[in-house]
């Protein structure tokens, strides 16, 4: 499991490759606005279509590149340089930001969103639902079927 190293951000907690992190103070989210990367064109236009299906239009959704040397894997004691794509969620001003040591492409997004819509499924049921989501020609159909929302307070 990879995670980022504190040590390279003091504000940033750890966090692990594939799960999300709840924001739990704006004035946290707030340290990171500056090195805000707003998506390219593709990606923003992929991050809009994927919050329509997925009902979360009303969410500011973020990405910030970050380095590989900020990302440290666990299982190969704690060594830095690992690829790493992963989402912090606050839910009080309905903001996400995915980081990324690579480019991130529309399975990420759709992957990173999913954590967003629905908060208390396990990474496996993210999995599954992002490669039943990319091979749907109406997702939005299948969004309709999952299991009941999850409410933003």
């Amino acid at each position: 499991m990879a995670d980022i190293l504190p040590s390279q951000n003091p504000k940033m907690d750890h966090m692990s490759v594939g799960e999300c992190y709840q924001k739990q103070t704006e004035s946290d989210l707030s340290l990171i606005k500056s090195r805000c990367n707003y998506p390219s064109p593709p990606q923003r236009n992929s991050i809009a279509f994927w919050q329509l299906i997925l009902g979360l239009d009303n969410w500011q959704i973020k990405t910030i590149r970050i380095s590989e040397m900020q990302v440290i894997d666990d299982h190969y004691g704690d060594i830095p340089g690992h690829e790493f794509v992963g989402v912090t969620i606050d839910n009080a001003i309905r903001c996400a930001t995915i980081y990324h040591t690579r480019s991130i492409f529309e399975d990420d997004i759709i992957h990173e969103l999913l954590h967003v819509r629905f908060q208390d499924w396990t990474e496996e049921e993210v999995v599954n639902s992002t490669n039943k989501l990319q091979k749907l020609d109406n997702p939005k159909s299948y969004i309709a079927e999952l299991k009941p929302i999850y409410t933003f307070k």
